[in-house]
């Protein structure tokens, strides 16, 4: 693919905004126009908050940003008011300088980790699911945000056309109608279905069943009984929005991974470098046309630190990882396909099929807890805490987890460290609703 033709190949971003609001945004964004786009010239507190709210969000970034952020004034900046060309050359003064200096630290010295010391968000707009579950692969120095398909519907149309990703391979070929049609097919259901369960899900959970908390006192009280005018409001908008979350949840399993979705990418420059080597690296185009637009939104902002992800060295990693795969795919070949092992007795499910199955597990697992709990409150040895705790009755062990386990009383009190110390396995068949539900993004 020529390198300036990934512009092209991009899926068109839905966002339309005005000369006058592309001007506005020209400090804050990398472009105005494109489906990738990276931030800039933003406090943090601004850029965590746009991105939490764009995860459940229908809009893009850029029209969240102009319609809900930009007219607060909350940004941190003194001087707005002079104009976004001001408020540019102010911002840029010293950039020259520091990009020589990280330029002459990662090439002169080679050290990665100067890296890590500068940061970015990056917005991936209208890609597949699929593409998003590439570019979440990676976990270390790295954090993302997806549109929830449990908050945002996905019953509309951009441009007369559902929200799913259209390959330029396949549009090119003989099979395109009939893409088009199975995937129409699958939104037009999801379409058709939203607004009947969501009726069928308010008859079930009727409002004046439902209790409220005052946000204010932390009373809870039930809807019936609400006077304040406020409170009402609040109910009744979290009511609704309840109701329809339920609604799209159940109705999850009609949409293809080829769904249309936006994914916020915020990340250290290592970090983002690694992501672009491993899109780049990808068979399919759309992670590759990704991985080409992200670079030249990020080189805006991080510049040097990204400039190795497709130079020489760049692409000599780019193919390690691609034998890599290569040589998975030849070792499951010539091993596991000659002499299959028995399959599995199934469970009682209707297909006949395990979908859960617990493939490995420690079977010390007990010991290696409370033998972790107890090692961060002692001053003995850990050999001869293990041994100690080998020798406790199953009815002690038992007391010391659930008293490290302590009172939770939402969901935010998270048991502490001493559970990594084991672990176990499993292989999970699901469909499309229940991978949706048991990946670790919100999706």
């Amino acid at each position: 693919m020529d390198s300036n033709d990934y512009f092209a190949r991009l899926t068109p971003s839905s966002e339309i905004l005005t000369p006058a609001e592309a001007q506005l945004i020209v400090p804050f964004f990398t472009n105005s126009d494109r489906s990738v786009v990276a931030l800039k010239n933003l406090p943090e507190v601004i850029k965590g908050a746009l991105f939490s709210r764009y995860s459940r969000s229908a809009q893009g970034v850029r029209r969240l940003f102009l319609d809900e952020f930009l007219p607060r004034r909350d940004l941190g900046i003194d001087d707005f008011s002079r104009g976004a060309n001001h408020l540019h050359d102010q911002i840029s003064a010293g950039e020259e300088r520091a990009e020589d200096f990280y330029r002459r630290v990662l090439s002169d010295y080679g050290d990665d980790s100067v890296a890590e010391l500068g940061g970015a968000h990056l917005a991936c707009q209208d890609i597949s699911q699929i593409a998003a579950k590439v570019i979440e692969s990676g976990r270390i120095g790295i954090s993302y945000l997806e549109k929830s398909s449990r908050y945002v519907p996905f019953d509309d149309k951009v441009n007369g056309q559902y929200r799913y990703y259209r390959p330029h391979r396949i549009m090119q070929s003989r099979f395109a109608g009939a893409y088009v049609a199975m995937l129409d097919a699958l939104f037009d259901a999801y379409a058709r279905h939203l607004p009947r369960m969501t009726e069928h899900v308010a008859q079930r959970n009727p409002i004046d069943q439902i209790e409220f908390e005052n946000a204010l006192t932390g009373d809870v009280v039930p809807f019936e009984n609400i006077r304040d005018e406020d409170m009402l409001k609040s109910a009744l908008f979290a009511y609704r929005q309840a109701v329809r979350a339920r609604a799209c949840d159940m109705l999850r399993c009609f949409l293809p991974l080829a769904t249309l979705t936006n994914v916020g990418v915020w990340g250290n420059g290592r970090a983002l470098e690694y992501m672009l080597v491993r899109l780049y690296a990808e068979e399919l185009e759309e992670p590759q046309i990704i991985a080409q637009a992200a670079q030249a939104e990020l080189g805006q902002v991080l510049g040097p630190f990204l400039k190795r992800a497709n130079d020489e060295r760049g692409k000599t990693q780019q193919a390690f990882l691609q034998s890599m795969i290569a040589r998975q795919r030849e070792l499951a070949q010539e091993f596991l396909t000659a002499n299959p092992h028995p399959a599995p007795p199934p469970s009682a499910t209707r297909e006949g099929v395990r979908k859960v199955t617990l493939v490995s597990y420690d079977a010390d697992a007990i010991e290696r807890v409370v033998s972790a709990i107890l090692f961060a409150g002692s001053e003995l040895p850990k050999a001869e805490i293990v041994a100690r705790v080998r020798e406790m009755s199953d009815a002690d062990k038992a007391r010391i987890v659930r008293a490290y386990v302590g009172e939770r009383h939402n969901r935010r009190h998270k048991p502490g460290r001493a559970f990594e110390h084991t672990a176990y396995e499993f292989d999970l068949l699901l469909n499309i609703g229940e991978y949706r539900d048991y990946s670790a993004i919100a999706c």
